[in-house]
């Protein structure tokens, strides 16, 4: 386990320099040559700043929520509350995203569900997903949202009409000691850190994760959820 959690922190420390020397490139530009730049050239440059400065949040924030997820230090406060509601919470920061890329969310989850978790890692775990969906989805494409309900589980499954995944990289997706980020369909980086959030986070409702997909063919994600046992 030590040395799986070595080599997690040695692709995270790649994955930050990325970034952050992208993001030092375009101040020194501007700094040394914004006299000489046009409204244009400034545009896109503050432009790709912007986005530099916001996949690095983050990462910072997802690192941050699994270091205090591995020292339990994490408030874990299941209660039941209305599904949908939570779900289309969770997603509505997205919108801007998604219109760029003009992509269209669909959810199905009936009104009257409701479902049994910490608020909080659920909707940290439907925003990853939801996340990743958009990344790797081309434009005009389209994302599904629905939730089935049996006896002793609510499961939620996000499907995307995106680029897919070949097995090997699903069978690594949520592993520690593997790097398996890749750029989504507009360059967007990915560094694979929300997924394995996403699986301390479910686990610790001893719920389960899980993923299918083809190459070409979109990608669907299934987070399963017990339903609240009566003592």
């Amino acid at each position: 386990m030590n040395l799986q959690k070595d080599k997690f922190y040695s692709i995270i420390a790649h994955d930050l320099r990325g970034p952050f020397s992208g993001f030092l490139g375009l101040t020194e530009l501007m700094a040394e040559d914004i006299d000489d730049m046009s409204n244009e050239e400034i545009k896109f440059a503050a432009s790709n700043m912007r986005s530099s400065a916001k996949n690095l949040f983050n990462l910072l924030e997802n690192l941050l929520e699994w270091t205090r997820m591995e020292q339990n230090s994490v408030p874990f406060e299941p209660k039941e509350y209305p599904l949908k509601s939570a779900v289309l919470d969770s997603i509505i920061t997205f919108h801007s995203i998604t219109e760029q890329k003009e992509i269209t969310i669909h959810t199905e989850i009936p009104s009257n569900l409701v479902i049994f978790s910490d608020k909080n890692m659920f909707q940290a775990v439907i925003r990853n997903i939801v996340l990743n969906a958009i990344k790797f989805t081309p434009k005009k494409g389209t994302i599904h949202i629905h939730a089935l309900e049996n006896p002793e589980n609510i499961t939620i499954t996000i499907k995307d009409s995106g680029i897919g995944m070949h097995q090997d990289l699903i069978d690594d997706l949520f592993k520690i000691d593997t790097k398996n980020n890749r750029v989504g369909t507009e360059n967007e980086p990915s560094t694979g850190l929300g997924l394995i959030l996403c699986k301390e986070f479910v686990e610790k409702h001893k719920g389960q994760i899980w993923a299918e997909s083809e190459e070409g063919k979109g990608s669907t994600f299934h987070i399963s959820f017990p339903k609240k046992q009566d003592a």
